[in-house]
């Protein structure tokens, strides 16, 4: 909070809509709503009567007590109030037990999977979001590898100017023969790592190994799976949880979502972790 990538006239739109589903239900105190938007159009997809995780963590960015308002409003004694706009950001990092889950394959799907979540403030998006992932991982920055399993031509694209900036950064970079040939194709300068089903030393060995300080795993886009041969996918979809399951079961970060990846890496770009401010959280807020 605030918002990063939902464009001010959607936010309008949000708002109207939440106004005529409260006036429509006739709601006094807390409500959680989900809406996903497509081409900047809003749609609701489900209304919860109910106080969220959000709740407590909205009355601390917006520095509001959002209980004590829903209390008065029970009793006709709530007050309108003007919020201001924030001077901070403040980002809320997931936190799984896919590591104490033996067998689960720690990828993210469309269901709600977290069981705990850290909150930070920071000047802006890319510090706050740096914290809050360093709260939920634990991270060797002494150790400047990175293994990188791109999966598709879209992600390798899109990823291509992350990974010169991990370059930048001084890392060294490990990835799978489709990446690495990419990547040598794009003239960054990369070392194959053999898959999981290959002989060692490969990926799994230098993963338990600790060789690398986090893993980034993107599976290939379902358009751009086409039609493949049914023991290839099976070969495929086991090397990448084999490589998951490694990565989480020796406690190394991974990220298995694309823009997650990119912004976390960007973020560290901006700030080395020396620079990172520790502040009251009321030194935030406006």
């Amino acid at each position: 909070y605030p918002t990063q990538r939902v464009y001010t006239s959607t936010e309008f739109q949000i708002r109207a809509i939440s106004k005529k589903i409260i006036c429509a239900l006739s709601v006094t105190g807390p409500l959680n709503i989900q809406f996903l938007v497509k081409d900047n159009k809003p749609f609701v997809i489900e209304v919860n009567l109910r106080a969220s995780r959000t709740f407590p963590l909205l009355s601390k960015a917006m520095d509001v007590n959002f209980p004590e308002i829903a209390v008065d409003s029970f009793f006709n004694k709530a007050k309108s109030r003007r919020i201001s706009y924030p001077k901070s950001v403040v980002v809320k990092s997931a936190q799984f037990s896919f590591s104490r889950l033996l067998g689960a394959d720690p990828v993210l799907r469309v269901e709600m999977s977290s069981t705990g979540e850290a909150a930070c403030f920071g000047k802006d998006y890319d510090e706050a979001l740096l914290k809050s992932i360093l709260s939920t991982n634990k991270f060797d920055f002494n150790n400047k590898s990175v293994f990188l399993s791109l999966g598709g031509e879209l992600n390798k694209a899109k990823f291509l100017e992350t990974v010169k900036l991990l370059i930048t950064l001084g890392y060294k970079i490990f990835a799978t023969d489709t990446t690495a040939k990419y990547l040598k194709h794009q003239n960054v300068e990369c070392e194959v790592a053999r898959k999981a089903y290959q002989k060692s030393p490969n990926i799994i060995d230098m993963i338990e190994g600790k060789k690398v300080s986090f893993v980034v795993n993107l599976n290939k886009a379902e358009e751009e799976m086409g039609v493949v041969d049914e023991k290839k996918l099976k070969r495929m979809s086991a090397d990448g949880f084999q490589v998951r399951r490694a990565t989480v079961d020796n406690q190394i970060p991974l990220f298995t979502d694309l823009n997650l990846s990119r912004a976390f890496i960007k973020a560290l770009s901006r700030y080395p972790i020396e620079n990172l401010e520790i502040k009251p959280y009321k030194e935030y807020l406006n």
